[in-house]
């Protein structure tokens, strides 16, 4: 600020007579003493000269930075002679910019979760260089430059990234672009300079009480940087979904691969090999989701010639897999349930000894499984369902009171024999019937009608003898 004095200072002038003036002139002088300390003259106030315009100019530079008192409050304004407005001798000065350029320079994000040692940074202004080093425990610091005209206010900045080694992925140091600092504020966020690509694994439609634990072993590997991370996840039913993260650079082509291990109840391990999977979500699902059951059922003279059945089962994909069923008079029927891969076969074998009264041990050929009930005995190789069908008039057209049907199979050699005799309730529906067979060779049976007329005579039909599943009867 300037200040414009009213006044005119008379250096070496005796003070002349006194005149009317002279207490009013008193009173300004002992006003002025109060910033006598500012000036390096004395005034004398005798003659006063308001023809003329003196001024007093103070300069303020950031090396003496000071507080500066020029007078009491109300002390300058009792100087203005009345009616002399104040705002016309007050002059504004714009300050200059100041010389000293101070940044605030920190992080973004958490070096330490990022796998981060740490950031060297550099602030570069003409050939003045200034580094700041930036970690987890100290992620913000300021920095100063000092100005220069004839270089302006833009300073250049760029940093360093000192990446911590074992973090899975890329390592080393990585170097961002040079840039400008758009203001004094410098926040810095390191993910700009690599990518984190991620395998996401998750158990969907596992059955935690057959498989207690899965182990889930991933690979990722770089052929363009050259380097390679694994990481082993566990699921669980209190973890159903765990994942695996890696750094890469950006645009990298990262390659995932993976195994499954599956953990039963006992501890025995079933392993799905290597297979090359994709970034993302990794569905890990049942080993073998096709269940194949199996009801089976004894059929032998228990407790007489038979002591007990050991019955022998293996999937044909899998034949070292062997599951053992005993029967007895007291448990004649059993149940095997095994888990067929995806596309794998669904077929099985079986193997039939028999431990007779007479403690004889007899053991059967391995055989072809039948789906669905699987019945055995004493030479019993399969269970045939055959059916027939009747066509033509329907009883009731026929004027029939009833139709039976009768089914028999022997075979003399294996000593086996079945029959059943049905009543016909629906001639529309199919009839369906089981019998035992030891021998493909012989599985002949034979089925017979008899008409039921509405006077109550029978019409008994000659038995007719085929090893077809499927009959067709026509009635007439």
């Amino acid at each position: 600020y300037v200040l414009e004095e009213l006044f005119e200072p008379s250096l070496g002038q005796a003070p002349p007579a006194e005149d009317p003036d002279d207490d009013a002139l008193a009173t300004i002088g002992r006003a002025i003493k109060d910033v006598a300390g500012f000036f390096s003259l004395t005034y004398s106030l005798r003659t006063l000269d308001r023809s003329e315009l003196k001024t007093f100019t103070y300069q303020l530079a950031a090396s003496r930075a000071e507080r500066l008192t020029l007078a009491p409050q109300g002390t300058l304004r009792a100087l203005l002679p009345e009616g002399t407005a104040a705002d016309r001798l007050i002059v504004e000065v714009e300050p200059g910019p100041a010389a000293e350029m101070r940044f605030d320079i920190g992080t973004a994000v958490d070096l330490a979760a990022e796998g981060i040692d740490h950031l060297e940074v550099r602030l570069l202004y003409g050939d003045k260089e200034e580094d700041v080093l930036l970690d987890a425990a100290a992620p913000r610091k300021q920095a100063s430059l000092w100005h220069r005209p004839e270089l302006g206010p833009d300073v250049a900045w760029r940093y360093e990234a000192h990446l911590l080694p074992g973090a899975g992925g890329l390592e080393g140091r990585l170097t961002s672009p040079e840039r400008t600092a758009a203001g004094r504020v410098i926040r810095i966020d390191p993910r700009e300079l690599y990518q984190r690509v991620e395998v996401r694994a998750v158990a969907q439609g596992l059955p935690f009480d057959r498989w207690p634990a899965v182990l889930v072993d991933l690979r990722a590997t770089d052929p363009v940087a050259g380097w390679t991370a694994t990481e082993t996840l566990r699921l669980d039913a209190s973890r159903p979904e765990a994942a695996f993260q890696v750094r890469a650079g950006l645009g990298a082509p990262v390659r995932f691969e993976r195994r499954l291990r599956y953990l039963d109840p006992r501890g025995d391990e079933t392993t799905v090999d290597w297979e090359e999977t994709e970034a993302g979500v990794l569905l890990v699902g049942d080993p073998l989701p096709e269940v194949v059951d199996v009801q089976i059922l004894g059929s032998a003279r228990f407790g007489t010639d038979v002591r007990r059945l050991i019955l022998e089962l293996r999937p044909k994909s899998d034949p070292s897999r062997v599951a053992t069923r005993v029967l007895t008079a007291e448990q004649p029927s059993a149940t095997w349930s095994w888990a067929a891969p995806e596309g794998a076969d669904r077929s099985y074998e079986y193997r039939v000894t028999v431990h007779t009264a007479r403690n004889e041990v007899r053991e059967g050929p391995w055989l072809p499984g039948p789906s669905g009930k699987l019945v055995v005995g004493e030479g019993i190789a399969r269970l045939r369902q055959v059916q027939l069908l009747l066509v033509g008039k329907s009883p009731r057209d026929l004027g029939l009171l009833a139709l039976k049907v009768r089914f028999a199979f022997e075979d003399v050699e294996s000593g086996l024999f079945a029959e059943d005799e049905r009543l016909v309730d629906d001639a529309r529906a199919p009839i369906r019937w089981d019998y035992p067979v030891a021998d493909p060779a012989r599985q002949a049976y034979s089925y017979q009608l008899t008409l039921v007329q509405g006077d109550g005579t029978m019409d008994v039909r000659p038995p007719v003898t085929t090893s077809d599943l499927l009959v067709v009867q026509p009635l007439a």
